[in-house]
């Protein structure tokens, strides 16, 4: 069987078309178990269905998606750790949405590091990678306010939480290379980046229609 999705179907074929005669009625069930009661007839049942593999595998060298993550390879150990901090501080900033902060890659690299100890730079990369996804800063948009703002009064968004409202309304996804880069350079605001610009980018044109971002309009 080749990856990917499949629909596996599971039944008992019928050998007889004749109506049965038991007391149970074991087609009206929903649900047949196996017995020896004199007078019932049990007819077997599927309870559970494991599909294992795959055997016998290989690891991905190379892929769109690896790409993507891995910006940069090592030539040797010595050269690791600079190309991990380059990983690390690209999947942060994609990831939270915003430029990497020095915390970030303090956090980040402690897996990485733990990843490398167990195995390889991969390994490694993988260990960020888990970290990353589990981050509340990338499962939740946040948009925190000033301490000393008092009860009521409105505020001004960043120029990268603008972009993140942009992108998750228009095209349901992160920001694209060009919108995040905009905002980190605190331009997004500027008359010149009016949404009108916005309407050319592929996203836009690509995007699917969803319910799920009327949210993002407040």
């Amino acid at each position: 069987m080749k990856a990917g999705l499949h629909t596996i179907g599971i039944a008992f074929l019928a050998t007889n078309d004749a109506p049965g005669s038991e007391l149970n009625k074991p087609f009206v069930r929903t649900l047949n178990s196996p017995g020896q009661i004199p007078g019932y007839l049990f007819y077997p049942g599927v309870g559970q269905t494991v599909v294992e593999g795959p055997f016998d595998t290989k690891d991905t060298q190379d892929s769109p998606s690896r790409r993507k993550i891995f910006i940069c390879r090592p030539t040797g150990q010595r050269d690791e750790e600079v190309c991990a901090r380059q990983i690390v501080s690209n999947l942060a900033r994609r990831a939270y949405r915003r430029p990497s902060r020095a915390d970030d890659l303090g956090i980040l690299m402690t897996f990485y590091q733990a990843g490398r100890n167990e195995g390889t730079f991969d390994t490694g990369i993988e260990a960020v990678l888990q970290r990353v996804l589990a981050d509340p800063e990338f499962l939740y948009r946040g948009e925190p306010e000033a301490s000393t703002l008092q009860a009521g009064r409105t505020y001004r968004i960043s120029d990268t939480e603008l972009a993140s409202r942009l992108s998750f309304f228009l095209w349901s996804s992160i920001p694209d290379e060009e919108l995040l880069t905009v905002a980190s350079q605190g331009k997004l605001k500027q008359p010149p980046c009016s949404i009108n610009r916005f309407g050319g980018w592929s996203p836009i044109r690509n995007r699917k229609p969803s319910s799920r971002t009327s949210w993002a309009s407040g």
